[in-house]
């Protein structure tokens, strides 16, 4: 029986790209110039990004307006349906409600 040693070593390196292309590495920055990194599948909804967000800051989540190239965020995106691609930046704001 013969094993070819090449062939699993270039399994291994396809599975890592693979999986590396199943990620993204993404940069939110908020009106301040705070900036957040974040690794995400492609394929999970924004909304998990969003919440982690609001988390880390200590801000209301529905306190907070997330957009992409000024097209605004809805919690069913996915960096996929965004067409988002590593180190992209998702702007964050602070919204203000006044009540009168």
């Amino acid at each position: 029986m013969q094993f070819d040693l090449w062939a699993n070593v270039e399994f291994r390196v396809t599975k890592e790209k693979r999986e590396q292309k199943d990620f993204v590495k993404l940069r939110v920055i908020d009106q301040n110039n705070n900036e957040v990194n974040y690794r995400m599948r492609k394929s999970l909804q924004m909304k998990k990004l969003m919440d982690a967000y609001s988390e880390r800051v200590g801000i209301d989540r529905n306190s907070l307006k997330f957009y992409v190239e000024h097209k605004k965020i809805e919690n069913y995106d996915t960096p996929a349906t965004l067409l988002l691609d590593d180190d992209d930046v998702i702007d964050v704001l602070f919204a203000i409600y006044i009540s009168g």
